[in-house]
């Protein structure tokens, strides 16, 4: 019998770990109790003992996960002022299987291979994971729907940082074409940009970073990642400020006329 390891159910711990602040610690909105913490880290979030077995667990570290955090030294190095460094077509391929992984390892699509009751009816639910996360990244590989779209690096220049939901994406409407974003730090996020709006990011054919530096833009981010990991029912949202997660929640509980979580912080 392998041993049971406790498995991250969607993001990564590499990623949720790099929104811990000076204290090694985050806060978090668990959005299935509706609770704010201030004591989260990034080794227990959202996670379940067994949830993917040890062989699915290392496939997705080898093929996926590493993969990923190779790209952290081209992220922190890309800056603005000065210009430096680009985005090539390693990161755009590395950065979309990562987020086809994502998407794969969401327990609302894991859940849709018990449709074929011929295929699980004799699995165990650990093995039922399984294969729901692999037979979902092949189709979302296969499905390549962001095929299509540029791949850049916003950098947020603001005080208020990038927030995380560990379902990882969220799409945001920015300078009037849509982004599908993804937060790798409290100032930087992988962003996908659709097709008619790739000649903002391109030029001489070399796709450029682009600076969000208006706090108002921040909390429009925020405010959908937030919203978003809302819509599953299940997750959380992580960020290195109290002030920030609390903004998104105001933010998001006023536009939907629902009061916001009592006694925030516990």
């Amino acid at each position: 019998m392998q041993e049971e390891i406790n498995s991250h159910i969607q993001m990564p711990e590499s990623v949720l770990k790099r929104f811990e602040n000076q204290h090694h610690q985050f806060y978090y909105y668990d959005v299935e109790k509706k609770f704010v913490g201030n004591h989260g880290h990034s080794g227990k979030i959202n996670t379940q003992i067994g949830f993917y077995s040890k062989d699915t667990e290392g496939l997705l570290s080898a093929h996926v996960e590493k993969p990923f955090s190779d790209l952290y030294r081209i992220i922190d190095e890309i800056c603005i002022d000065p210009p430096q460094g680009h985005i090539d077509s390693v990161f755009d391929g590395t950065a979309k299987r990562f987020v086809y992984a994502l998407i794969a390892r969401n327990p609302d699509n894991i859940d849709r291979i018990k449709e074929y009751p011929f295929l699980t009816d004799f699995l165990s639910d650990q093995e039922i994971r399984d294969l729901g996360m692999i037979v979902g990244f092949e189709a979302e590989i296969e499905r390549d729907v962001f095929a299509k779209y540029g791949t850049t690096l916003a950098i947020n220049t603001t005080i208020v940082p990038f927030i995380l939901p560990t379902c990882g994406i969220y799409a945001v409407q920015f300078r009037e074409i849509e982004h599908i974003v993804l937060p790798v730090s409290p100032q930087k996020a992988i962003v996908f940009v659709e097709e008619r709006g790739t000649d903002v990011i391109i030029h001489d054919g070399i796709v450029h970073p682009y600076r969000v530096d208006d706090i108002s833009a921040v909390q429009v981010f925020n405010e959908a990642a937030l919203s978003t990991q809302c819509g599953y029912g299940n997750g959380y949202v992580v960020s290195p400020d109290r002030n920030a997660l609390m903004r998104a929640l105001e933010i998001s509980y006023r536009k939907h006329h629902c009061k916001p979580p009592q006694n925030p912080l516990q």
